[in-house]
């Protein structure tokens, strides 16, 4: 057991979060009652920012074999969660092991930069003082075209480039006059008489587009329960999956399922809000038997999934608890024979460290057994 824990500990410090969490699930299947085990799998969770996940085991090991240290990390764990559902932090699905690398591409991204700036600043002040060129356009010539025919139309001179002065006007001609911002005829071209048309001065700066702020796309169900990150392509097939299901025949799941689904290491984690109408004397059973329904669906809609939590969670005096939690994995799913397991097959074969928590009413399985002292 001790080498077990040690091998779960070398893993959560080289970064193979993966490999640590396989070892230690192995652990709670074969001591399902440790508490060291499941203090193992909160520091996991946390080392994986998954902090309302890591509260849970700590509270888990807590109820085990309390103890100062596990109750300073529920502490940390439950006081990071509410900051990341206040938008401050987020899980972290990605290896730790990816952390490095992106951290050195981005300090080469910034040696190159500075290079670049350094350069251009050396060019800039070494570098030639050369004059641009001016350009000036003459004005045209005046041509003299002789007075218009009869009834056809006079030709005039070219009107001047801009920026350029215009030719001497002789007296007793009629000059145009510039159109003054604001006079009938600015923004268009504007007719002469005497002469051609004129073209008003084109606007200095292009007029601005209108942006619009309408998303394109709705924004992800939350389904009743607040998700702490966006929900991904992967959450959403899960989700979609286990909402089609109903408890029992009149009472669809359709917005009390939220699922976590980390692609890269195969774990998901899926919570179902459980109807206030599930109550009575056999409400463990029928709340155990959703879950095995609730992971059988997930699997099928994910084929990414091999290992799984499914999280209940009741109502209770307005506050959400925690009733059921369960571990399982797909080859243990897969291997079930039947569409309709027996009740312990469910609690002691399928899930791997079963719980249930008394305070959201009713008793399970494992209450009856005998459970470990604790220390104070």
């Amino acid at each position: 057991m001790l080498q077990e824990l040690r091998e779960v500990d070398e893993q959560i410090r080289e970064g193979d979060l993966a490999r640590a969490q396989v070892l230690c699930k192995r652990l709670l299947q074969q001591h399902p009652t440790n508490a060291a085990a499941h203090e193992k799998m909160g520091d996991i969770m946390r080392r994986r920012e998954l902090w309302e996940d890591a509260a849970e085991w700590y509270g888990l090991a807590g109820q085990l074999q309390d103890s100062e240290r596990l109750r300073a990390k529920r502490a940390d764990a439950v006081q990071r969660a509410r900051e990341a559902r206040r938008g401050g932090l987020g899980p972290h699905l990605v290896e730790d092991a990816e952390r490095p690398r992106k951290l050195l591409l981005w300090l080469g991204i910034a040696a190159v930069a500075m290079v670049l700036i350094a350069l251009a600043i050396v060019r800039g002040l070494t570098g030639p003082d050369v004059d641009q060129e001016r350009v000036v356009v003459a004005p045209p010539e005046t041509v003299d075209t002789g007075p218009a025919a009869p009834g056809g139309p006079g030709l005039t001179s070219p009107s001047p480039v801009r920026g350029t002065q215009p030719a001497p006007t002789p007296p007793g001609s009629q000059t145009a006059q510039p159109t003054q911002p604001g006079e009938p005829g600015d923004g268009g071209a504007r007719e002469i008489p005497g002469e051609h048309w004129s073209a008003s001065p084109a606007p200095r700066q292009a007029p601005r587009r209108t942006v619009s702020t309408r998303p394109s796309a709705a924004a992800p169900r939350t389904a009743g329960i607040p998700a702490t990150v966006p929900t991904t392509d992967h959450d959403q097939a899960v989700i979609a999956a286990t909402e089609a299901l109903t408890w029992g025949t009149d009472r669809p799941m359709t917005g009390t399922v939220n699922a976590i689904v980390d692609p890269y290491s195969g774990y998901a984690v899926i919570r179902v809000m459980i109807p206030g109408t599930v109550a009575g004397d056999g409400m463990v059973e029928q709340v155990v038997r959703q879950a095995y329904r609730v992971a059988r669906a997930a699997i099928a809609a994910n084929e990414t999934i091999t290992s799984l939590t499914i999280q209940m969670v009741r109502i209770v005096d307005g506050e959400r608890v925690l009733a059921f939690r369960g571990n399982t994995t797909r080859r243990a799913l897969q291997n079930v024979q039947t569409q309709q397991p027996a009740f312990g097959t469910i609690w002691d074969g399928i899930f791997a460290s079963a719980w249930w928590n008394e305070q959201a009413g009713g008793v399970g399985p494992a209450a009856t057994e005998e459970t470990p002292a604790t220390t104070p």
